[in-house]
């Protein structure tokens, strides 16, 4: 009784202690920003992708132009950077596809006297440094007092070069040192949300010079898009300028070229019956600039004339399964012959392992043996017999006068007197041939043995 009373007040304690936890737990939900995602790490025009995505343009990138599929699906094509065009065929055939009706969208590489970039080569641009300085001029003729009172020379353009991407470097600083203070101070909350992420676009775009924003028009379009590319670059072509060259390659035709008070960074050329939009630098699209200005209703209103998209945001080498899976599907078929018939030559087999050695000779009596079993089994016994009753016959010629005169009862009593065995058991021996068991057989073979001894 008192076990069970025992049993129900401490089921009861335990009932009440869980309600108890259970009722003073409190459940929230917390938000913690992980930060960019791997892919978003990977392609730094992944906020692009999306983005077409999300206007219903199907949208793939690769990191390779070896990836991308054939061009022939493909309405829109971007390119982070004109210089992964590296062969002439490549070319033709991006020039073809344009031809066609596709639109390429490519951004120039910076500008160098030490390769070549085809696509701008073949529409006659080329990218430039432009005038824009990221230094003040009392910095620029201090260093160059210091550097006309040291050698007397002036300063060489690499160092000019090394102080513009400084004072570049330092500028873009000064630009989030407002946003990172007010961060500090609790003005902005440190998770993102929508309102902080529009607050820091404010700032950036506040802290932006009017001479360095780009102001484009296009058709349909009844207001101007703002657009801030890189100032320090810029696109150059014989048809800009005053001294303009009015006689265009009949290749392509210029349709518009845009861009801010030092540079030009957009132009457009028709060729054949597709388009292609060339710009000064690709950082107007990547995940961290497209949410500025109107950096993505420019992107939206280049792509929108397409239902495929392809973002090329690299140039890396593929690995090596891919290269041979794509190019050379026949060395992986040889390959896995040659597995499967190594693999069939080395499988373990079922049985004893049964060693053949042919330079070892057998004696003469497993030769007999064989012989003989062979015999034995094509039912042959005359065979075996026969040499042995013929031998016995000769020795008693040698051995018994008149035995090879005499007749066959005769001989059998010859043979009878000198082995002293009964007459019907030499006969019997003498005259078997076949059908005998192996008992009988047996039998005869000793008494011919018998016989032959004893002569």
């Amino acid at each position: 009784m008192n076990n069970r009373v025992l049993i129900v007040v401490g089921t009861f304690l335990t009932i009440l202690l869980a309600y108890v936890a259970y009722t003073s737990l409190e459940y929230y939900e917390e938000d913690k920003d992980t930060g960019w995602s791997k892919q978003a790490r990977r392609n730094r025009f992944y906020a692009a992708e999306l983005y077409a995505k999300s206007i219903d343009v199907a949208a793939n990138s690769y990191d390779s132009y070896l990836k991308v599929p054939g061009l022939d699906d493909i309405d829109t094509l971007f390119i982070a950077e004109s210089g992964q065009v590296i062969s002439e065929k490549r070319l033709a055939e991006l020039m073809e596809w344009v031809s066609d009706g596709g639109h390429l969208i490519v951004a120039a590489q910076p500008p160098s006297n030490w390769h070549n970039d085809r696509i701008l080569e073949y529409f006659d641009l080329s990218a430039v440094h432009s005038d824009y300085d990221f230094y003040d001029e009392d910095d620029l003729e201090q260093a160059e007092i210091e550097t006309n009172e040291s050698d007397g020379t002036a300063m060489p353009s690499d160092e000019q070069d090394k102080i513009r991407e400084k004072k570049k470097k330092e500028k873009l600083s000064d630009q989030l040192k407002k946003y990172n203070e007010e961060l500090t101070s609790g003005e902005l909350d440190d998770a993102e949300t929508p309102e902080s992420s529009l607050k820091k676009a404010q700032l950036f775009e506040q802290s932006i010079e009017a001479d360095e924003i780009t102001k484009l028009r296009f058709k349909n379009i009844n207001y101007e898009l703002r657009a801030q590319f890189d100032v320090s670059a810029g696109l150059s072509h014989p048809s800009f300028g005053e001294n303009a060259d009015t006689n265009q390659n009949s290749n392509y035709r210029l349709l518009y070229w845009a861009g801010d008070d030092w540079a030009t960074h957009l132009v457009q050329l028709e060729l054949g019956y597709g388009l292609v939009s060339v710009l000064s630098d690709p950082d107007v699209f990547d995940s961290s600039h497209i949410s500025y200005f109107d950096h993505a209703l420019l992107w939206q209103i280049l792509i929108e004339g397409g239902d495929t998209l392809v973002l090329l945001y690299g140039s890396d080498m593929p690995s090596l399964w891919y290269m041979l899976k794509t190019f050379m599907p026949e060395v992986l078929v040889a390959f896995a012959c040659f597995v499967f018939a190594w693999l069939w030559y080395r499988m373990q087999r079922f049985g004893s392992v049964r060693r053949v050695d042919y330079h070892i000779r057998r004696s003469i009596l497993e030769h007999i043996a064989a012989a003989s079993g062979y015999y034995w089994r094509g039912g042959w016994q005359s065979k075996l017999l026969k040499p042995v009753q013929f031998d016995i016959n000769h020795r008693a010629e040698k051995v018994l006068p008149a035995y090879s005169s005499a007749s066959d009862d005769v001989r059998w009593e010859l043979l009878a007197a000198v082995t002293h065995m009964e007459t019907d058991t030499i006969k019997a021996a003498m005259q078997a041939s076949a059908g005998l068991n192996e008992e009988s057989f047996t039998q005869i073979i000793k008494t011919l043995q018998r016989i032959k001894d004893s002569l």
